[in-house]
């Protein structure tokens, strides 16, 4: 790093060693690179010649006092925070001053929300526009305007580097933010940086919420007005097979369009399906009448392993049970299985550990002077660098730079301004291959002033699975996202609206046509035909012959080799 060899690096390990040897003797020193970073800038300082180099590299990298680089700090703000559990009314009580203020903002975390904010206060009489990472309407927090002053500010407690920005940046008189007692000791840190004071009104939950002591063990005792959560999208529509002999069932989880959960989430609420399948997307961004949660799972598989969930998860996903002022006053949870009975308990009876740190990305401006200081570095590995030499204080983390450094790798070769590639990188790009493919066309077109037209993109038909459909409405998405960007190379975005309403509706369609009842039949004739036809050739082989076909206890053919906790479910 900077041009070390390995002997000098072998002398500052040394060094350090001999001043951190008490602090390495007790069992609590954790923090070794927030020890090591200042007596390696002392080292560099007296061994590298070129010192006013090193001086621009440190300044560049310094995030310790992100809050000084708004404009905000000109103003002297009211910061309240209305604090409590799922279902105590905060963001409501938060929304009433929002509604009667002269010019104000809301900040969601997610574009479901901000839709819902936007249809309810026009609906209500007051005129909002909307404006998302890909729309505008005559706000999430990505989009937060950091230069216009509000009267009003309200925002969600989510510690990422966009509710940063927008918690340190939004100019409003009054700021109001909506979250747990989790992030109490957090957000006072920060403000007490800004020279700003908290005001904290609490809330208790509007309705009962009781966990039950015995879990439902089978399907058959799915109940109208029971949501059960899992945690993968084949999950989700193997439990929609098994439970819609009796039910009619909705379902919600993250893949899908904000709109089409948005959609499914009112057929619940309306009756015309009395039972949801979902996934941890319903912690957020949705008014559902729930009577009870059922948790298949207390796992979620991250794609490489099982991992148990977080309290703050459960808790929230739990208190979506019992809405206030429906039928389901009274809210129950309770699991699939016995196993995990003990488990959610423990969950729900523990305390949310406090939030320590919100996280920070750099500024463009920072990125190109940092840049400036070590010229011919790839984007991905300026950014790499970056992290590596970035100073934070205390309450900041720097946020994970995988996905930004995988779309950089695919940018190589391409002539974008270091500006625009920074752009481009933050889009909401999946990994799908599809998406990727034009993820890099796009950019390939912009960086040689093409316009592009999403129709040489979509060709919608009315046919297609739904996975292809929700990949059309990811590429949709990413072109209404850079087009509020680069609205000289992306023009297209009236027509691209249009498609995608029009997948979202046939999204809507799929969903509803599925007869998983006849297809669960076929499989089940069509496996009995299989168990069959192995039996047979059980039976006609002989004790020398090799059998294909591995054999349980039972006789059945082995399942498909899944994760564990997942191969054991029996839908």
């Amino acid at each position: 790093m900077l041009g070390l060899d390995d002997l000098e690096v072998q002398q500052l390990h040394s060094t350090w060693y001999k001043e951190n040897k008490q602090k390495l003797l007790s069992s609590k020193f954790k923090n070794y690179d927030t020890e090591i970073i200042p007596l390696f800038f002392r080292y560099i300082q007296g061994n590298i010649p070129n010192v006013e180099k090193f001086d621009l590299i440190m300044a560049s990298t310094d995030l310790r006092t992100p809050a000084e680089s708004y404009k905000a700090r000109d103003m002297k703000r009211r910061i309240i925070m209305h604090v409590g559990p799922t279902n105590s009314g905060k963001t409501y009580s938060a929304l009433q001053k929002f509604y009667k203020s002269e010019s104000g903002v809301y900040c969601g975390p997610l574009r479901l929300l901000a839709h819902e904010i936007y249809d309810k206060s026009n609906s209500l009489g007051y005129p909002c526009n909307l404006v998302t990472g890909e729309e505008k309407r005559e706000s999430d927090v990505e989009m937060t305007n950091l230069e216009k002053v509000f009267d009003i500010a309200i925002g969600n407690d989510e510690r990422g580097w966009a509710w940063t920005r927008a918690l340190l940046g939004v100019r409003a008189n009054e700021v109001h933010l909506c979250g747990e007692e989790s992030a109490v000791p957090l957000i006072e840190r920060i403000l007490e940086e800004t020279g700003e004071s908290l005001e904290i009104k609490r809330y208790n939950r509007l309705t009962p919420l009781s966990i039950q002591n015995k879990a439902i063990r089978s399907l058959k005792n799915i109940e109208k007005g029971d949501c059960i959560v899992t945690f993968s999208r084949k999950s989700i529509f193997s439990l929609k097979a098994a439970i819609e002999k009796n039910n009619t069932v909705a379902v919600i989880y993250g893949g899908l369009p904000p709109e089409t959960r948005a959609d499914q989430a009112r057929l619940f609420n309306s009756n015309d399906y009395n039972v949801l399948v979902a996934s941890d997307a319903i912690g957020m961004g949705l008014n559902l009448n729930i009577k009870r949660i059922i948790f298949e799972s207390l796992e979620k598989y991250n794609g490489v392993k099982w991992e148990p969930l977080e309290v703050s998860q459960v808790k929230q996903i739990a208190g979506r049970a019992g809405r206030f002022k429906t039928q389901y006053e009274h809210g129950q949870v309770t699991t699939l299985e016995q196993q995990d009975l003990k488990k959610l308990h423990h969950y729900m009876n523990s305390e949310i550990p406090k939030i320590q740190k919100a996280g920070l990305l750099p500024e463009i401006d920072q990125i190109e002077k940092f840049n400036e200081t070590l010229p011919g570095l790839k984007l991905a590995d300026l950014l790499t660098r970056f992290q590596e030499l970035a100073t934070l204080d205390q309450n900041y983390f720097f946020c994970n730079l995988k996905d930004l450094c995988r779309l950089a790798e695919a940018l190589e070769g391409i002539p974008l301004t270091l500006k625009d590639r920074y752009t481009f990188i933050q889009s909401p790009c999946g990994k799908h291959d599809q998406i990727m493919d034009c993820f890099t066309d796009f950019a390939n077109k912009h960086s040689t002033d093409t316009v592009v037209y999403i129709k040489d993109y979509i060709q919608f038909q009315n046919t297609g699975n739904l996975s292809t459909l929700e990949t059309l409405h990811k590429i949709i998405i990413l072109y209404l996202w850079l087009g509020q960007r680069f609205p000289e190379t992306f023009v297209d975005l009236e027509e691209a609206l249009v498609l995608k309403v029009k997948i979202e509706e046939r999204i809507n369609e799929k969903l509803q046509s599925m007869s998983f009842r006849k297809r669960k039949r076929m499989f089940e004739e069509e496996h009995l035909q299989q168990l069959m036809k192995q039996q047979e050739r059980l039976l006609n082989s002989t004790s020398d012959e090799p059998v294909s076909v591995a054999e349980t206890k039972s006789g059945d053919a082995k399942p498909e080799q899944l994760p564990k906790r997942e191969r054991t479910r029996r839908y």
